[in-house]
């Protein structure tokens, strides 16, 4: 008897915070809807034991900041209110509607792909697809399969991940590809002139190939297959951020060219580097802070080691 009440209430609180509270806040103006999740942050709202582990991954890394720890988990809070809500933003509202919410720094290739298209779990960005459609670079996207606990606590938060890929294909993205054995399905895509896009900021597996690069005040160690996919197919890297002005909820897309002739080492710091950016100017918003621990690694060890630790 107790199994069951624990699912119910898993799965209660799933279809309270993944579908009933986003869908609802999605149908309010957007001015509305975001001041109610500001204050839904402040007020530790919809929130779980993942923010106080993200707290609790981040605080060595962030010197000085113990007294606005709370703060901290108020804008961590928001961010992952504010992706809760876009997955369904992303099915409700218009192309016009979105491209009046974005504002943009730099511009997409005038020239046909395929492409490699870099972000990090930094900021958030489901609303991404739609940009690439309207300026035609269709884009599958490589990513790990979500467990139920990425998302929520029970069987609900699968069928929520089911929405965001389905908002993938709605918005003009391509399938999504799976990591594991993806190498073919990836080059498939490029034959096809599709573009990848991918992530590196998680932690790696033995099986992965890694890179060591300088982060914050440590070191992590990043997965590269990707960018060894591309370098064999000769196919151009670019990078591109996605947050939100959290006074005002308008959101920010950064694109950034790479050098043509960059190679997979000179990419990767560019990446790190890049993220490294993004954390200084706002370290709440980086989604995978749980997982950090696996990713930055001890001052002599080896990149084998830590991607062992993994396992």
């Amino acid at each position: 008897m107790r199994r069951v009440i624990d699912l119910l209430k898993r799965n209660g609180t799933d279809l309270l915070q993944l579908f009933l509270l986003p869908i609802l806040l999605a149908l309010l103006p957007w001015k509305i809807g975001f001041r109610l999740l500001r204050r839904m942050a402040r007020q530790g709202l919809g929130d779980g034991p993942g923010v106080e582990r993200a707290w609790q991954a981040a605080r060595p890394h962030l010197p000085g900041q113990d007294a606005e720890a709370e703060e901290w988990k108020s804008r961590f809070r928001l961010l992952q209110l504010v992706e809760r809500v876009d997955t369904w933003l992303v099915l409700f509202r218009s192309a016009r509607w979105w491209s009046r919410q974005i504002d943009r720094t730099g511009t997409w290739p005038d020239h046909v792909g395929p492409f490699v298209l870099l972000t990090s779990h930094w900021g958030g960005g489901q609303w991404i697809w739609r940009q690439l459609h309207e300026a035609g670079i269709p884009a599958h996207f490589l990513a790990r399969r979500v467990q139920a606990e990425d998302l929520g606590g029970g069987r609900l938060a699968m069928w929520f991940a089911r929405v965001r890929e389905f908002g993938i294909v709605r918005q003009g993205g391509c399938k999504v590809i799976f990591t594991g054995g993806s190498s073919a399905r990836i080059l498939e895509a490029f034959q096809h002139r599709h573009s990848v896009v991918g992530m590196l900021d998680l932690p790696a597996t033995t099986s992965q190939a890694v890179l060591r690069r300088p982060l914050l005040d440590g070191e992590v160690v990043i997965p590269y297959g990707l960018l060894r996919v591309a370098a064999a197919a000769g196919v151009e890297v670019l990078m591109f951020s996605c947050s939100f002005d959290p006074d005002t909820g308008r959101r920010r897309l950064q694109i950034i060219e790479m050098p043509t002739a960059a190679d997979v080492q000179a990419i990767a710091s560019a990446y790190v580097e890049q993220l490294d950016r993004c954390l200084r100017s706002e370290s709440a918003y980086w989604q995978v802070w749980s997982s950090a621990p696996l990713m930055f690694v001890r001052p002599g060890s080896d990149c084998a080691a830590a991607a062992a630790a993994v396992e």
